[in-house]
């Protein structure tokens, strides 16, 4: 049976979102004591928030990779609240915003994964 061009993309998303060297990072993927270097995709958000102390400036990032990218512990694993995400010495930690889960796929077929992450540790 035939595959349409939907098929085709999604099952070569990898490769064609992180096979070049222009949009890709490198990152530090960490649960504890155990983490993983990748290549994801980076998308960041400043929003500032007035507080009764003042105004707050909040950084978030989502990071998209192909979920068979996350293996720790020797498995393949999903992304947990409180993981962190290391890029070029900051730190981020996988959050929950407002609510939603810290990751959703990218496409129907699942091949690629958004992780939701704040800025904790700055360079």
């Amino acid at each position: 049976m035939g595959r349409n061009l939907n098929d085709v993309v999604n099952s070569h998303a990898e490769s064609v979102f992180l096979n070049t060297n222009h949009f890709a990072i490198s990152i530090s993927y960490q649960r504890g004591l155990f983490s993983v270097t990748m290549d994801a995709l980076v998308s960041s958000t400043i929003f500032d928030s007035e507080t009764t102390y003042g105004v707050t400036r909040t950084e978030t990032r989502d990071y998209s990779f192909a979920p068979a990218r996350l293996i720790l512990i020797g498995s393949v694993r999903l992304p947990e609240r409180g993981d962190k995400v290391v890029e070029d010495g900051r730190v981020y930690i996988v959050t929950e915003p407002a609510g939603q889960p810290c990751y959703q796929y990218d496409d129907e077929n699942r091949s690629m994964m958004r992780v939701h992450t704040t800025m904790v540790k700055g360079t």
